[in-house]
């Protein structure tokens, strides 16, 4: 399970260059080891936009075309590269819409550290 962040306060750091590469670096390692039930994996959030300042936090986004196999089959390799896997398995369905909870379920890993300090990577699916 992840740490706990509740005691956390976000860091607002200026936009970083590297963000795009290290986005990069780290989509390809989780396509490594997530293999081909990873449809997409992709460098979302305020890091993956240029010239933005950002927390140095980095969200990465998995599709996945049966979300309940592709967690299965991620947990043990996710876990080897230092993720934690969050207890939490539905978003909320944004304000004005009507749309089906069940539709927001996701998935989501955290890992602590990586290359920098104070950075945290999330991976959700």
């Amino acid at each position: 399970m992840p740490p706990d962040t509740a005691s956390e306060r976000p860091v607002l750091a200026p936009a970083d260059p590297a963000w795009e590469h290290r986005g990069r670096a780290l989509a390809d390692e989780l396509r490594s080891v997530m293999g081909p039930l990873a449809l997409r994996i992709e460098h979302i959030g305020s890091t993956a936009i240029p010239g933005m300042a950002a927390k140095p936090v980095f969200d990465l986004q998995a599709s996945v075309e049966d979300l309940a196999a592709a967690a299965l089959a991620f947990d043990q390799p996710l876990t080897g590269l230092g993720f934690g896997r969050s207890p939490y398995e539905r978003d909320h369905v944004p304000a004005g819409s009507f749309d089906d909870p069940a539709r927001w379920g996701k998935r989501l890993w955290v890992r602590r550290g990586g290359s920098g300090a104070g950075a945290r990577t999330s991976t959700s699916m």
